[in-house]
């Protein structure tokens, strides 16, 4: 609020007065701090384009020598290099579609491809079990049965089961020397034509106040977290039309209920 004190001249009575003016600035206040984060939004953008373009060099030198390693390898590259080299190749293609859609300020569009829900994660929990983030996990898996193929951004499921997966590896990383169990559970709902990944560990779990926010706002459970994580979780379930469900495990540690509406694929 503003206040503004204004003279009156005489009148010639001897008497003199003085008029009090009340501005409300809150609009005013609020239009600026719009103004304002606009601004920070705009240079963030202008930050986050200069890091994608830099990337995109590291990232062409990258899959160029990667491309290149079968033909100074030959006939001696084993099955399971091979193996590794192909999902080097597809993890490096995914981050330039990501550093593109950077360049371009928005988000990546989702390219719909057909999955078996069972085989793609089987293949991403092969990926990521070499890394050491999970050298104190053993991940249990219980696939469920007659689920179909359907349509998805396989790109953005792969994207949040990594998420998932490695958050809990890490929050079993600080659990003591031994081992924790990381679980993954798909069902089908022929009924409601949808599908359902869990993803539950042994570990500490989650606060119930941090639950009630999490793929709202900000928020993270690691002290060298920015919360980033979640929130693209959120928005990619979002985009398929599902709902994910934070919650705490039966015995104790974190689970997580995804559940997506399926559209089999007619083909």
């Amino acid at each position: 609020c503003k206040l503004v004190a204004v003279t009156i001249a005489d009148t010639g009575d001897g008497r003199a007065a003085r008029l009090w003016i009340f501005e409300d600035q809150t609009e005013m206040r609020a239009l600026q701090s719009r103004a304002l984060d606009r601004e920070r939004l705009a240079l963030k953008g202008e930050m986050a384009g200069e890091i994608a373009h830099e990337l995109n060099n590291y990232l062409a030198v990258l899959m160029g020598n990667v491309e290149l390693l079968p033909m100074f390898l030959g006939n001696s590259l084993p099955a399971n290099a091979q193996k590794s080299l192909d999902s080097i190749q597809h993890a490096l293609s995914q981050v330039a579609i990501f550093t593109e859609s950077l360049l371009r300020s928005r988000h990546p569009a989702g390219q719909l491809t057909e999955i078996n829900l069972n085989e793609f994660l089987e293949n991403q929990i092969a990926f990521l079990r070499p890394q050491k983030r999970l050298k104190k996990a053993v991940v249990q898996t219980k696939w469920g049965q007659g689920i179909p193929v359907f349509e998805c951004d396989a790109s953005g499921l792969q994207q949040v089961f990594y998420n998932l997966l490695l958050n809990s590896a890490d929050s079993l990383a600080s659990g003591g020397p031994e081992h924790h169990t990381i679980y993954v559970t798909t069902r089908f709902d022929q009924a409601n034509s949808s599908v359902e990944l869990i993803v539950e560990d042994d570990g500490p779990g989650i606060a119930s106040d941090v639950q009630s926010r999490m793929f709202k706002e900000r928020v993270s459970t690691k002290q060298t977290g920015h919360g980033f994580g979640l929130l693209t979780i959120g928005r990619i379930i979002q985009e398929h039309s599902g709902t994910i469900t934070p919650g705490t495990r039966d015995g104790g540690g974190a689970r997580f209920v995804i559940r997506l509406p399926i559209h089999p694929a007619t083909s």
